[in-house]
């Protein structure tokens, strides 16, 4: 049985430690011999934990080299070194952890530097610097007077990761260049089949803040929210195939002003259907659709999904303007999952007492039907576009179905990626605590999705490959995405397009009228 040790786990376990202490009280809790059976998966809580840690980190080194942590004069190193030594929990070092060192020399030779970590030397090469740029280097100690970050001085401390521990008392260890990420993030992964907490790591270190984003953090939702804009539409009568016009437009912002929406990229796509506007996350489309079937409907259907924040009812809504927790949103997501139904997160199976007396016992809850089997059907169909042809493609790694969406907010405050197979479903959020923005290549693709992709890529191997199952009442047919009607035998660039039954295109390409917007809503 794998076991998960008290870094990889300490978020998921404080959330359970909260619920226990409020129901049995501290006294029976620490003293009482309770067991407890969580919902954890200790796999996926490992790979939640290290591919969160590992995003962070690759995700910090494009931002750059922050410089080193402070100076130390040729006098204060052992000391320094000492204290560190004595952080250290074993004789030898271990590859992947990382510690402060001290550098202690240059090699101009193959231009390495010569580091200390406690009582241990080492080098770092060239190789394992090089993602912080070019850097200067200065043979004396003390602070250099210009520079900045851009220069490491001897007796300079720096953060190191093992790449190789030292092999005898003759050979030193190997490290690379390390940083500790300062930005965070969030991982929840659920079974939407029952509701259980599988993993959930709420930042990069419990050590250093326990605050857990993954239930406490309440950021803007950004594209990731528009599924449920979207499968509120299909329920107004929208289909993959509606045309949308892809084009400027503005609305009174309530305070004398303009507001005109703007796409990512800047650009107008014209008509296009609504599967495409999801694909490529098109936000024009996205109000316009919201504007045709109604912010406070919109909203009032997002409440059905579960959500407990306050969801507000304009039109910023279709961009995702709501301030909602990444737990929040990956259990939204868990419902399309679970073919329409809700079911609260779960993170207890069962508690006994000393005696082994059966004292709780959480039963498989009755699901709820809030969306039709249909409707999650279709969006979770169009949500595979994005994962094949669109912002989430880094997710289609995982070499199986998927379905899923990229989430980015204004300057990039935010990313998200929150995608699910028929099995399991899983939510990350990335950004900075004090809210700042990531950067200009930190959308939820870049940033969010390759976190969760590792994080399933190492969770899915014993998971059977399942595709997800369309209900009886879906069909497809073949059509022209330019138009959105049915497309006629041969035709170029025809796709099939899935429909609820009784909602496909009447009328082929080439006939009078199109389906579009304007006709979707129905009452």
């Amino acid at each position: 049985m794998k076991k998960v040790n008290s870094d990889e786990s300490a978020y998921f376990l404080e959330y359970l430690r909260i619920q226990l202490e409020e129901k049995y009280g501290e006294e029976q809790l620490y003293k009482g011999g309770l067991k407890i059976y969580t919902t954890m998966n200790a796999s996926m809580q490992r790979a939640a934990y290290e591919s969160l840690r590992n995003g962070l980190k690759a995700l910090d080194k494009r931002q750059g080299f922050r410089g080193p942590l402070k100076y130390l004069a040729e006098s204060e190193i052992p000391q320094f070194c000492s204290k560190v030594e004595d952080g250290i929990d074993s004789s030898l070092l271990k590859v992947g952890d990382s510690y402060q060192g001290v550098i202690v020399g240059f090699n101009g030779k193959n231009g390495s530097v010569l580091v200390k970590v406690g009582e241990r030397s080492g080098s770092i090469s060239k190789k394992n610097i090089s993602w912080a740029g070019k850097l200067s280097m200065i043979e004396s100690y003390g602070k250099p007077a210009k520079g900045g970050n851009r220069v490491l001085a001897l007796g300079s401390v720096i953060e190191v990761s093992v790449v190789s521990p030292e092999i005898s008392n003759r050979e030193g260890a190997e490290f690379a260049l390390d940083q500790t990420p300062e930005v965070q993030a969030a991982l929840v992964a659920v079974d939407p089949r029952n509701g259980a907490l599988k993993a959930m790591v709420g930042g990069y270190d419990f050590k250093k803040s326990q605050f857990n984003r993954a239930l406490q953090a309440k950021r803007n939702a950004g594209s990731a929210f528009k599924p449920i804009i979207y499968a509120a539409a299909l329920d107004k009568g929208f289909t993959p195939a509606t045309i949308i016009e892809d084009s400027e437009v503005e609305y009174p912002d309530g305070a004398g002003g303009i507001w005109k929406p703007k796409n990512y990229d800047g650009t107008f796509r014209g008509p296009v259907t609504m599967r495409e506007a999801l694909t490529n996350s098109i936000n024009v489309v996205s109000v316009k659709i919201l504007e045709q079937i109604g912010a406070p409907y919109a909203a009032e259907y997002a409440r059905k999904l579960g959500f407990n924040s306050k969801i507000p009812e304009n039109l910023a809504l279709a961009l995702g303007a709501v301030s909602i927790s990444p737990m929040e949103l990956t259990s939204a997501y868990a419902v399309f999952a679970n073919k329409g139904s809700l079911l609260p997160s779960s993170v207890i199976v069962k508690v006994t007492d000393s005696e082994g007396n059966l004292l709780q016992q959480n039963s498989q809850q009755e699901p709820v039907p809030v969306v039709s089997p249909e409707t999650s059907y279709v969006i979770t169909n169009m949500m595979q576009s994005v994962v094949s042809s669109g912002t989430g493609r880094r997710a289609s790694a995982i070499g199986r179905p998927v379905a899923g969406k990229t989430g980015t907010t204004n300057d990039s405050k935010d990313a998200w990626f929150i995608g699910y197979i028929p099995q399991l479903v899983a939510g990350v959020w990335v950004g900075y605590d004090q809210e700042r923005s990531l950067g200009s290549w930190a959308s939820g693709g870049q940033a969010a999705a390759p976190i969760w992709t590792e994080f399933m890529q190492k969770s899915v191997s014993s998971i059977p490959v399942e595709d997800f199952e369309a209900p009886e009442n879906i069909s497809f047919v073949v059509i022209n995405p330019r138009t959105g009607k049915l497309a006629r035998e041969g035709e170029q660039g025809a796709v099939m397009e899935c429909f609820v039954k009784g909602t496909e295109p009447a009328g082929y390409d080439g006939d009078s009228g199109r389906p579009n917007a304007d006709t979707a809503v129905q009452d």
